[in-house]
């Protein structure tokens, strides 16, 4: 009787599978560096890239200007909103709803174009119209605005791009499997997307429309998901203008207007 074989008799590994399979330990992801960014920027084209780059550096920057030139201008306001309910409570009525129906498309363009961020204008729209007359105006201004993103990017960018995602076989699987979807799964998608308070609003609208997410999702998705961080801004803008109007620009007033900044900030 032959004895047993080893294992190592039993199960030869073949010397090609060993050749050409390297360790698991050995196999690293590979992050995106700074060349394929490059790399990409160039195929994308001059236009599509200057897009881009700046729906990331504009609205941060006009933004957190637009909030402290707000903040400096709060005890203005309120001496202002006090003086007009205590001479013409419905004429200052009137006044701010016209205001508010003014502010509602600038915002629409202001954030449809890349210049300034949601947040910023929910919290000036809070601060200078109230909960009912602020939330409405920022509602339809955030909304109108992603249209106005959609209508940027697809007449600015939506050729080029897709153009890229042909060549490259994996983007073309991402796109597929993200765009080509039923009503309400391409709608839940971007509902999800616009939900994150840190999720930048032109750069996803140039995203979605570029790449073709169809209109109708795109607009009920940014309505669902962008209301709670937008009612949250008009809330914030709210509570520091309620400030401003009950006490005097003390101390204590400002650390509590600096913390609410900040809060607004992050």
């Amino acid at each position: 009787m032959d004895p047993t074989p080893t294992s190592e008799q039993q199960d030869p590994m073949p010397e090609s599978m060993s050749e050409t399979q390297p360790p698991v330990t050995e196999q690293k992801h590979k992050g995106l560096s700074t060349a394929d960014v490059v790399a990409a920027l160039r195929e994308l084209g001059p236009l599509v890239s200057s897009i881009g780059i700046g729906s990331l550096i504009l609205p941060g920057a006009l933004g957190t200007t637009l909030i402290a030139g707000t903040f400096t201008s709060l005890g203005s306001v309120a001496l202002v909103t006090r003086l007009g309910e205590l001479l013409d409570p419905s004429g200052t009525a009137r006044l701010v709803a016209i205001a508010a129906m003014v502010f509602a498309p600038f915002m629409a363009i202001a954030t449809g174009s890349m210049l300034l961020p949601t947040y910023a204008m929910s919290f000036v729209a809070g601060v200078f119209f109230g909960s009912i007359g602020g939330g409405t105006a920022a509602m339809f201004g955030v909304t109108f605005g992603a249209l106005v993103g959609y209508g940027w990017g697809y007449l600015l960018a939506r050729g080029r791009v897709m153009e890229v995602i042909e060549r490259h076989e994996n983007a073309s699987i991402v796109r597929t499997a993200l765009v080509n979807r039923s009503f309400m799964q391409e709608l839940g998608m971007v509902a999800l997307i616009r939900v994150p308070a840190n999720s930048p609003f032109a750069m996803t609208n140039l995203l979605m429309s570029s790449t073709g997410v169809r209109l109708w999702p795109y607009l009920l998705g940014t309505f669902a998901g962008i209301a709670p961080r937008t009612l949250f801004g008009v809330w914030l803008g709210v509570q520091a203008q309620d400030i401003a109007m009950a006490q005097s620009r003390d101390r204590t007033t400002q650390i509590v207007l600096l913390v609410l900044g900040l809060v607004i900030f992050v």
